[in-house]
């Protein structure tokens, strides 16, 4: 019997691209997808319009499905947007969690820490954007959470391709302290713990712009060592 359901391909596939066993910008036969799970063309496509529909892969007529690839300038702003929504999001958290929150909450962050210490980065990821979008659903606020679950697809995917290759990945540690504050109602230390818990995300993130500042040594050699070429103008 199958054991691969249409959550479990979303997953699968989503981890892959994580992890980037499927690189940013491949193609998504689904052909071969559906080989490799064992399921019907029409179940793949199904999977890989929900993860369309997130954000994760691009669809164009006439040309499949491909991994999107994002460039620095909308990660930035990615990040940027994490950093006005979350804090939001989690003071109402911290207003409105009971101890069965929290508890789900911790649940989250101890499998979370499993899976890098396994060096699952992959599921590991998924786990910390399940931890933030938990965060965003006891908000209370179905609105907020909506944009919350986009955003924070999106920027998994921002980790996965500029996140700078580090010997240590402590980041998602930071959750333990979160899950303290929110647990005690304390939303302004929540905040802060937030906002400084997303930086420290970027800050493990590459975002620099490419230099492209002319080598003006180079071209002055160049100009004094070339004689020009006549113009052709047919």
């Amino acid at each position: 019997m199958n054991r691969h359901n249409l959550e479990s391909i979303v997953e699968h596939i989503f981890c892959g691209i994580l992890m980037r066993a499927i690189p940013p910008g491949a193609h998504l036969r689904e052909s071969r997808l559906a080989e490799a799970f064992g399921v019907s063309r029409s179940i793949i496509r199904r999977a890989l319009q929900r993860l369309h529909h997130e954000g994760i892969v691009d669809i164009r007529p006439n040309k499949g499905a491909s991994v999107v690839q994002l460039g620095r300038a909308e990660a930035r702003a990615i990040c940027e947007a994490r950093g006005v929504l979350e804090v939001a999001l989690v003071r109402l958290a911290a207003q409105h969690c009971d101890e069965s929150d929290a508890q789900a909450l911790r649940t989250i962050a101890t499998r979370e820490a499993q899976y890098f210490e396994n060096n699952d980065r992959g599921h590991g990821l998924l786990l910390s954007a399940q931890f933030h979008e938990k965060i965003a659903h006891m908000s209370g606020n179905d609105v907020l959470h909506g944009y919350a679950k986009n955003l924070l697809s999106r920027s998994a995917l921002v980790v996965a391709q500029y996140e700078r290759r580090e010997p240590e990945h402590c980041t998602h540690s930071e959750h333990h302290a979160l899950i303290d504050a929110i647990a005690a109602h304390d939303a302004d230390t929540a905040c802060t713990l937030m906002r400084q818990h997303l930086e420290s995300i970027e800050s493990k993130l590459d975002l620099r712009e490419a230099e492209s500042e002319i080598d003006w040594d180079a071209l002055l050699e160049h100009l004094n060592t070339t004689a020009p070429s006549p113009l052709k103008l047919a």
